[in-house]
Parts: structure tokens; sequence; C-alpha cells
């Protein structure tokens, strides 16, 4: 290229704000990663100490920016776990919540408790687990283990003690020790956009996949591991590899609530759209390949809420709503008042017990 036109392009407006932000970026992602490098290094090195809880304590984690699929992989490891007359306890920092640094929530059964006495709001992937893992606590604080030792401290009468502990998102989170450490790429993206956070979408770079004891790849078909994948994360880690496809049961209607057909209720009706995930286009491929085809479409931030007079608006020239567990959860209260059937399009994942057994035959009997 020549240099005039290297320069044009530079300054064309588009090109300025990308090389802008370029600049900008650049400098903060090899400072996040000096900071990230130092943290691994204290912890494994043993200059800080991993404190450990009562147990066995299994990592979900990921080395991108949202979207890997934690939430239900985590969901369908402590569902297995019930079923075999276990007791696990889901511990996770409760993102987009209110609650404060030193603050701790717990949900279970139903019910809903924090230690402050504020009332919960946001933590929409903790409610979204919630409604199907009845019989599972889930732990919510950023200070892991104190909330943890403040679950025990309430529930010693009332609770068997858990048997597992599942960290969601855990692989960044050192301060605790983990027995199992699952690491989750999307199998479509396993590195994100290559780049580290905030240049890119990378948390870690790919080294990181040293400390897992088995890598998940997500959204993948059991058949579909090719061999140059596999020989791309050989170089990174040895871990075995195992295919973890999803799958979207047929949509639920919430909004009123009761048992229908979705293929009688939304033939021919106008639907609204509505996503607020890391991946979007994923929820919108996940409609098409039901027969849905929504007429409009609202997407916002991940974890993003709205108002119900904006979802009302929004909503005036259609017949019915569909959106995701994970966005009906962060806001029912917006959906009931928006005057329209509401449905989700639920999300599970399909994990090979056989293989985690194989992993580890104490963690997962």
């Amino acid at each position: 290229m020549q240099h005039h036109q290297w320069f044009r392009n530079i300054f064309h407006p588009a090109e300025a704000q990308a090389f802008s932000f370029k600049l900008v970026a650049l400098p903060l992602s090899f400072l996040y990663r000096a900071v990230v490098f130092l943290r691994n290094f204290v912890y494994h090195s043993g200059i800080c100490a991993q404190k450990k809880l009562p147990n066995y304590c299994i990592s979900v984690g990921n080395i991108t920016l949202g979207g890997s699929g934690k939430s239900p992989l985590v969901s369908a490891i402590a569902q297995h776990l019930r079923a075999q007359n276990l007791y696990p306890a889901i511990l996770a920092r409760g993102y987009a919540s209110n609650l404060a640094t030193h603050d701790y929530a717990l949900l279970w059964k139903g019910q809903v408790r924090t230690k402050s006495g504020i009332i919960l709001r946001g933590a929409d992937e903790a409610f979204m687990q919630a409604a199907i893992l009845s019989e599972v606590p889930i732990i919510l604080g950023r200070k892991r283990f104190r909330a943890a030792q403040w679950f025990l401290s309430i529930s010693k009468d009332t609770c068997p003690a858990p048997s597992h502990w599942l960290l969601d998102d855990g692989l960044q989170h050192l301060q605790l020790h983990r027995d199992v450490e699952l690491v989750l790429l999307d199998y479509r993206q396993p590195f994100g956009t290559g780049q580290v956070f905030p240049l890119g979408t990378l948390r870690e770079l790919p080294g990181a996949l040293r400390r897992a004891d088995a890598i998940l790849l997500t959204r993948c078909p059991e058949t579909a591991v090719n061999e140059s994948l596999r020989l791309t994360l050989a170089t990174y880690s040895q871990a075995p590899l195992l295919a973890i496809p999803f799958s979207n049961p047929q949509a639920v209607r919430v909004v009123p609530p009761g048992s229908c057909s979705p293929k009688n209720e939304l033939a021919s009706a106008r639907l609204l759209a509505l996503s607020g995930i890391a991946e979007p286009t994923q929820f919108m491929d996940s409609l098409r390949a039901q027969g849905l085809i929504p007429v409009e479409q609202l997407i916002l931030a991940d974890h993003q809420a709205i108002t119900a007079e904006e979802l009302q608006q929004r909503a005036e020239t259609i017949d019915a709503l569909i959106t995701t567990a994970k966005d009906y959860f962060r806001m029912p209260e917006v959906f009931a008042a928006c005057k329209k059937p509401v449905w989700i399009l639920p999300l599970e994942a399909t994990i090979s017990y056989p293989q985690l057994h194989k992993l580890s035959p104490q963690v997962f009997p």
C-alpha cells in the first residue's frame, strides 16, 4: 500500500475511530496481561495460598468474555449430581447484581436471602438456574470463600453440607482450591477474537489451558472435533477434549403461565424477539431452526435491562414476545407488565457423564 493511501485510510472517519481505539486499547491490553500474569504467578508459586472448602470443588470457566455456555453446563452437572443423591451447591459471583463487595445471597427452594437484608436484583443467571434447580443452593458473592462460609453458617441446621461446590466462572478465581478444572471453549470460535481484553475478547492467553483437567467444546456436535482443532489445542494443553452439544427444547410460555403448544400459538403470531446476551445471533438462529420467524428484533447489550414502558412501546404492534431464559429472569416484572404473551426458549447442554467419571471417579461418581 502506498504511504499516502495508508495515511488517508488512517484519517478516514471510520478508520480514524478504529485507529484511535487501538492506540488506547493496545497499552491497556498489555497492562491487563501483566496483571493477569502477576496474579497467576503469586497463586501458582504459593506466595498466596488458595483457600479450600470442605469436600469437592469443580471449577467451570473459560478464557473468553461471555457466551461460552457456562450456566447451562453448570446446571447440567448440578442436575446429574442431585440424581446421584449428592448435594451440589453453586458458587457464583452474582454478576450484574446489586450485591456490595461484602454482601452475599442465597437462592434456594424458591426463597432468596441476602446477608444485608436487601432485595436481590439483577443476577439473571442465578435466578435462571434457581428456577430449574430448586433443590440446589445457589450462593452469590464477590468474595466466594466468605460467601460459602456464610452459607454454611446459616444452613447447618436446614441443609446438608454440600458434597460438591460448583464454581461458576471459576478459571480466573484463583483464591479457591479446585479439585477439577473444566475449561469451556466455544467450538466455533475457541479463542474469541484472538486478542486480549480490551483489544479483544480473550480474558487470558490460550496458554491458560495448561491449567485445565478437561477442555469442553461447547455447541459442538459429538463427532465434530476435527483433527486440525485437536492439534491446535494440543499445543497448549494435553487435557482430554469433550464435545458438549447444546439444544433448545420447545418454547415455554411464562406470561401468562400455563401449558400450551408453541406450534399452535406462535405459528402465525407476529413475534418480537428480545435478547440481551453475549451472542444474540445464536438466539436468532435457534428461533429460525424451530420455524419461528420474528417480525421485530430488540437486541440489548449483555445483561442490559429495559423498562416496562420501553417494552410496552415496542410491543404495541406485535402478538407475542419471545426471549431467552436469562433475559426473562433478569426482569420478570417488566415482561409481566407488557400485557402480551411472553415465551422463553430454553437452552440445555448435553454432557457425557461417563467421560467425567473417567476424568475423576472420586469427584464424579
